[in-house]
């Protein structure tokens, strides 16, 4: 393979994706990322976190981020998929 593996860890009562732990290589190395899903919260039955918290090896891949709005089979112009030229 390329050297990428991932671990879930899913919560035993909800069932909702935790967090996951991926190592990837990275500029000549393997780098490891931590991802923590929280404030789960469901659109159109799906529950999609809404805060995603990343610690890894390397400080730049440190981050949080917080999704404030999903849109579920929302109308998207068929422009939007055309090769740039």
């Amino acid at each position: 393979g390329n050297g990428d593996s991932t671990y879930y860890f899913i919560d035993n009562q909800s069932y909702l994706n935790i967090r996951r732990i991926s190592f990837r290589p990275m500029q000549g190395e393997i780098v490891m990322l931590d991802n923590y899903l929280s404030d789960y919260k469901s659109y159109d039955g799906f529950k999609v976190p809404g805060i995603i918290k990343t610690v890894s090896d390397m400080q730049m891949m440190n981050r949080e981020v917080k999704i404030t709005n999903v849109e579920i089979n929302s109308k998207i112009d068929n422009n939007f998929f055309k090769k740039p030229k």
